[in-house]
């Protein structure tokens, strides 16, 4: 992809970033590892491994989910939304970064949201992308 692109109303543009992805908020999963923890030690010192471990064992695979994957990933042009496995759940495609919009609502891609809940996402990651947007349009 070149450098400089024409954008939709015929403005160059800068296409050329590196991916950005936008993770969960840390505090959850290391929540969520704390509690799975705590029911699988609880399940194995009282020795009811059922149902206790399948609940511990399934909080522990969506706690390592929030820790490592990104819920969005932003490349030049596109968007996309991630599960806590990794998959893409869904692309929205875009000309440059005006046409981002974060705001307190959410991301908006192209006049259409993406839908997603802001308080379980990184703040860092989500300031990280402002800031992208913003230098773009400067």
């Amino acid at each position: 992809m070149k450098a400089e692109d024409e954008g939709q109303l015929g403005v160059s543009c800068r296409m050329d970033f590196p991916p950005i992805a936008v993770g969960y908020q840390k505090a959850l999963g290391l929540l969520m590892l704390a509690c799975a923890l705590f029911i699988l030690g609880v399940a194995f010192l009282t020795g009811k491994l059922f149902p206790q471990a399948i609940t511990g064992g399934i909080l522990l695979a969506v706690s390592f989910g929030y820790l490592t994957q990104p819920a969005l990933v932003i490349s030049p042009g596109v968007v996309e939304t991630k599960n806590l496995f990794g998959i893409t759940l869904k692309t929205h495609r875009f000309a440059s970064l005006r046409d981002l919009v974060l705001d307190d609502k959410g991301l908006q891609v192209a006049g259409e949201r993406v839908k997603l809940t802001r308080w379980i996402l990184s703040g860092g990651d989500l300031a990280r992308l402002a800031q992208a947007i913003q230098s773009d349009r400067a």
